[in-house]
């Protein structure tokens, strides 16, 4: 509101008070104008909620901060797609009064229970009055927003209007351990693989004990209900798909360097595939011709049309535009992506192809800015030299890179690699609740939050090729398809 006008409203309280009249006509003509809600309004039917009209101008008459306004008004799709408007998260907006239990009964809508009749669209609607009429809370409605967010564990939406929060304090404290039971300032020494055997760091079986405690159980929770609709891929096959791990750790004649903690990795990632209903697929130590083969043979098999999604895993060296196979030789990550697409795999037409590339795209090193996150460490990248070329693009395709183009890939050599921990974490923790993106988002957290002991950081990289829908995994739902087809 304009200064002037809520200084005119709050010097004359007591008379205004005295003299308005809210009727039935009154509160109707706001509401056609678009003043309230009709469920805000509600606030005001009656007598013994009159007060509420002083508590409304005095205490949330203030626009929101212009900067936190702008935020939300350009990040608006992506809130919208990463914020669960449920009955905590409301609650806790009423009790930190961001809104009274009376406005916000136009957000109570719990969409999941209806959304095999609710559009997509019509959800995101809902959110977008909610952002906006937040827009309209006063000055404290965006911090208290962010915190109520961290609190109610939607890290993803957070992240958007707090991005800095993992710096400091005890909301970056309660999120890390929450996920890894790992203090923030504990240090994990690993093997640098690059180099000379006399240039690696020695360790002392305390240290490799200290490491070996960070394992973690392997329990993905389970959805209370299928999140399924119009604008929703289809999650709910037994088994949903192949989830094909190419785990590359060993090269010929020692022409790369050995990426210790390979195996423990692919086997967490095979655990947690797993119990999302996928079935898992290992193949270790390829040459070229070998996973060319693969590839071939696996986006060709009829039992794919009785499946509704693809995973795709491949873990090994690389650089900028190519992963590394066991004979040395390199294969492109679009000859990879482009062997599932709508011409070579008819069957996979219009189901989501998730891709995840854990390997080096170049030799430059991100140092980061000069403070400290969470672990440090020492680790070990993934990095040669080749040419890049491109390939088309293709469709219902998510393409998830550990590391931007250009820079290394960091491991640990005990427990596996930054990312593939963090993808792991993300899964287990969020699959049942979380869309894609959302886990996505929280896996790029967890893992820009890691450095190395020289203060080396990394930054995952994900995108779309014509991906037309939300995605959730359903853990815990399966829907067995019967079908004349063989089952190779």
């Amino acid at each position: 509101m304009n200064p002037s006008d809520r200084h005119t409203i709050q010097t004359n309280m007591d008379l205004l008070c005295k003299d308005i009249d809210l009727n039935q006509n009154l509160l109707n003509q706001l509401i056609n104008k678009n003043v309230f809600t009709p469920q805000m309004i509600q606030d005001f039917m009656s007598s013994p909620h009159l007060p509420l009209v002083r508590q409304c101008v005095d205490t949330h008459s203030q626009d929101m901060n212009p900067s936190d306004r702008h935020t939300i008004q350009t990040n608006m799709d992506l809130l919208c797609k990463d914020i669960d408007l449920n009955q905590n998260l409301l609650n806790q907006l009423i009790n930190k009064n961001v809104f009274t239990p009376q406005m916000i009964q136009d957000f109570m809508v719990v969409v999941v229970d209806q959304m095999d009749a609710q559009t997509y669209e019509d959800e995101r609607d809902r959110k977008k009055r909610f952002l906006s009429d937040l827009c309209r809370r006063g000055p404290e409605a965006y911090n208290l927003f962010a915190e109520v967010l961290y609190g109610v564990d939607q890290l993803a939406a957070a992240a958007i209007l707090r991005p800095k929060v993992f710096e400091s304090g005890l909301s970056q404290q309660q999120m890390i351990e929450d996920i890894t039971n790992t203090p923030l300032d504990e240090t994990v020494d690993v093997f640098p693989v690059g180099g000379d055997a006399s240039d690696r760091t020695l360790h002392s079986p305390s240290t490799v004990a200290s490491i070996e405690t960070q394992e973690f159980m392997i329990n993905v929770k389970k959805c209370k209900k299928e999140m399924k609709g119009k604008n929703i891929y289809r999650m709910n096959a037994d088994p949903r798909g192949y989830c094909l791990i190419f785990n590359t750790f060993k090269f010929l004649n020692d022409c790369f360097p050995i990426r210790h903690g390979s195996e423990t990795e692919a086997n967490r990632l095979a655990d947690v595939f797993t119990q999302l209903h996928f079935t898992v697929e290992i193949k270790t130590n390829e040459s070229k011709e070998d996973m060319e083969a693969t590839l071939k043979q696996y986006s060709k098999k009829p039992v794919l049309a009785r499946h509704d999604a693809l995973i795709l895993i491949v873990l090994s060296h690389g650089q900028s535009g190519y992963v590394v196979t066991a004979d040395g030789l390199s294969i492109h990550f679009n000859d990879i992506i482009k062997r599932f697409n709508n011409e070579n795999s008819p069957h996979l037409i219009n189901k989501p192809k998730l891709f995840f590339f854990n390997c080096c795209r170049g030799d430059a090193h991100d140092l980061g800015p000069k403070f400290v996150l969470e672990d440090t460490e020492d680790a070990v990248s993934d990095a040669k030299s080749f040419d890049t070329r491109k390939v088309p693009l293709n469709g219902d395709m998510m393409i998830c890179y550990s590391t931007i183009d250009g820079y290394v890939s960091w491991r640990n050599e005990h427990t596996g690699s930054w990312f593939g921990t963090a993808l792991c974490q993300a899964l287990m923790k969020h699959s049942h609740s979380y869309e894609l993106h959302q886990i996505l988002t929280y896996t790029s957290n967890l893992v820009n939050n890691k450095t190395t002991t020289d203060g080396e950081k990394q930054v995952m990289e994900h995108s779309y090729r014509g991906w037309k829908n939300c995605f959730y995994f359903n853990p815990g739902v399966a829907e067995s398809r019967g079908s004349p087809l063989s089952p190779n």
